[in-house]
C-alpha cells in the first residue's frame, strides 16, 4: 500500500516493464521494500523482528518476481534498496542490514539465476561504504553490482573513487 511519494506498485512495475520490453529496452526493477519511493522504513504492516522480516522479504520478492514472469515482464536486473543509508527495513545494525539484503538477493537468484543483482546505497564516501561492503562480504551476500547514488549537494565526485576502492 502506498502512502504518497509516488505510486510504487507491482501493477505499475509490470506495466512499465512490459512497455520497456516492447520497445526493446532492458528492465531494472528496484525493490525498495517500503511504502514510499524513498526512505528505508519497512512497510507499515510488516514485522520488526529480523527472522519474521526475512520471511516477509523472501515471500514478497518471490511473489513479485513470479507476477512479473507471469506477465512476460521479467526484469534483466533487480536492484535491492534505493539509496540505502544507515538503515534498511527499519534495521540499523549492519549485520542485520546485510542479512536482509542477502535474503532478498537469495530470493532473486532462486527466481532466475540469470538476473543481474544490484545493491544501491547513498553516502558513497568514507567509512560508510567500506563498512557496508565489508558487512555484505561477511554475510556472503550474492550480488553483481554495488551501486552508489551521488547527490551533488552533499557528495563529491571523488567519493565515487572512494566507493570503488571500498568494494574492490
Amino acid at each position: 500500500k502506498t502512502y504518497g511519494a509516488g505510486d510504487p506498485t507491482l501493477k505499475n512495475a509490470i506495466n512499465t516493464a512490459k512497455l520497456a520490453k516492447a520497445a526493446g529496452l532492458k528492465v531494472n526493477v528496484d525493490f525498495v521494500y517500503s511504502d514510499f519511493t524513498s526512505g528505508n522504513k519497512a512497510p507499515k504492516d510488516w514485522p520488526t523482528d529480523i527472522t519474521q522480516l526475512q520471511s516477509k522479504v523472501t515471500d514478497y520478492t518471490q511473489a513479485s518476481l513470479q507476477a512479473l514472469k507471469d506477465a512476460d515482464a521479467m526484469p534483466d536486473m533487480v536492484t535491492v534498496g534505493s539509496n540505502l543509508g544507515e538503515d534498511f527495513l527499519g534495521q540499523k545494525d549492519l549485520p542485520n542490514i546485510a542479512t536482509l539484503i542477502g535474503t532478498a538477493t537469495a530470493a532473486i537468484r532462486k527466481a532466475d539465476e540469470k538476473i543481474k543483482i544490484a545493491v544501491n546505497f547513498a553516502k558513497p564516501s568514507g567509512d560508510w561504504t567500506t563498512s557496508i561492503a565489508q558487512a555484505l562480504k561477511d554475510a556472503n551476500v550474492d550480488y553483481d553490482i554495488f551501486g552508489v547514488t551521488i547527490f551533488p549537494a552533499w557528495d563529491k565526485l571523488s567519493d565515487i573513487a572512494d566507493a570503488q576502492k571500498a568494494v574492490e
